[in-house]
């Protein structure tokens, strides 16, 4: 596996539950890809679907399970292998696509719809800011049989300080050496959210993985190829973390409303002044020192009754993909380099420049100089030009047949009947 697990397990354990029936997750195949549990368009039962293309393309449908799923999350032990949990009607579960096993003892609410898990510690809300006073809890040891759950009661979040409710988290841990959030600390957790008017929520983890501060910052947000509008809350959120030494991490929401799938600038400040503490929400304010970048990164379709998860490798629109497919379906990208042959999916750009030479078929233009012959296709313009010269001259000699004009000269011949004039004037002798 990835060498970028030792990172990511730095507050993880390993997997020690008796019930091995849920297989860890194949993220070699779903490397870089936004994942939802979620009910799509008018289905009434809860599916597994990856982001392709700008739409949710199902994976595996959880058609063994007819209550409220939803605070989906991932957990990455320290064996390197990745289970997907999620909240199973009220109950945290571990699960694939043909079961679930749900620890015992049920959740603070029997609905919650926002999750993530920082190491093996599990945190979750329900509808977090909406109407004030809520709070976030969690539930430690995820890796053994026997979690411990967890009623937070240090911060509790205002109704004013952002728009609509936080529906769900990233995380970042800088147990891995890297500052996330500069606020004078560098070995913390955060939990990421959005509200739904693209504020920054910034939720403090203190060193026993307790909520003890929040932030709210105006993001700035660069629309580039998105089209401006409301977003309709973000119900879905993801951290990727790149492979290698220089290891890079990433945090995207996606826009229920059908918006598209936003990245958050890291490494944003938060001064001391910006945290807020307590549970009287009545002196929290909105944190104006800092404007976080929230920008566009890639189309996605509209979604409900969500929650989003990932397997976290890769970074999102940045890897490029392998040469040959890892699995037989096609990858949701291009493929390196464009070839003659169509790809399995449609690219973005066209596969090859056009080429001056005419195609095969013939075009509906004329051959450059025209011809005596016909083409082989019959042209608009005459195939040559009508000669200036008339048809031959008529002759003058008759035809064959008599005409019915007179012949050239009249003769001295006299007619067959007598004339009534004299043939010759007399003579003045007489005759002999």
């Amino acid at each position: 596996m990835r060498t970028l697990l030792a990172a990511l397990a730095v507050r993880a354990a390993a997997a020690a539950w008796s019930d091995g029936a849920v297989a860890p997750q194949d993220c070699d195949a779903l490397s870089g890809v936004p994942l939802q549990v979620l009910m799509y368009g008018n289905n009434d039962a809860y599916t597994l679907r990856k982001l392709d293309q700008g739409e949710w393309e199902k994976l595996f449908k959880i058609n063994w399970f007819d209550g409220h799923i939803n605070a989906a999350a991932v957990f990455v032990d320290d064996n390197n292998d990745v289970y997907f949990f999620a909240s199973f009607g009220g109950y945290l579960c571990r699960f694939d696509e043909d079961q679930k096993v749900c620890f015992d003892g049920q959740l603070k609410y029997s609905s919650p719809n926002a999750g993530v898990i920082v190491g093996a510690t599990f945190y979750y809300s329900k509808n977090l800011g909406r109407d004030g006073g809520e709070t976030i809890h969690f539930v430690t040891d995820i890796g053994s049989d026997s979690p411990t759950q967890v009623t937070s009661d240090k911060v509790a979040f205002s109704s004013t300080l952002f728009e609509g409710a936080v529906l769900d988290f990233a995380a970042v841990d800088e147990a891995d050496g890297v500052s996330y959030v500069e606020d004078g600390d560098d070995d913390l957790a955060y939990l990421l959210g959005l509200g739904a008017d693209f504020e920054v929520v910034v939720i403090r983890l203190d060193n026993d993985g307790h909520p003890d501060a929040y932030a709210v910052l105006e993001g700035t947000v660069e629309w580039g190829a998105g089209e401006e509008g409301e977003s309709g809350g973000f119900g879905a959120a993801y951290m990727f973390k790149s492979d290698g030494d220089d290891a890079v991490t990433s945090v995207f929401f996606s826009s229920n409303g059908g918006k598209g799938t936003f990245g958050l600038d890291l490494g944003f400040a938060v001064d001391d002044d910006c945290w807020n503490e307590g549970t009287d929400v009545s002196g929290h304010t909105t944190c104006t020192t800092s404007q976080p970048i929230v920008r566009y990164e890639a189309a996605s379709e509209e979604s409900s009754s969500n929650d989003g998860l990932n397997c976290p490798f890769g970074v999102l629109g940045t890897d490029a993909p392998t040469a040959l497919p890892t699995t037989s379906s096609p990858s949701y990208a291009p493929t390196v380099e464009k070839t003659e042959e169509p790809t399995p999916r449609p690219t973005h750009d066209p596969t090859k420049a056009p080429k001056p030479r005419p195609t095969a078929a013939p075009t509906y233009q004329p051959s450059v100089d025209p011809t005596i012959e016909p083409t082989e296709m019959p042209t608009y313009e005459p195939s040559k030009a009508p000669t200036p010269k008339p048809s031959p001259a008529p002759t003058s000699r008759p035809s064959a047949n008599p005409s019915y004009a007179p012949s050239i000269d009249p003769t001295f011949e006299p007619t067959h009947e007598p004339s009534y004039e004299p043939t010759v004037s007399p003579t003045p002798r007489p005759s002999d």
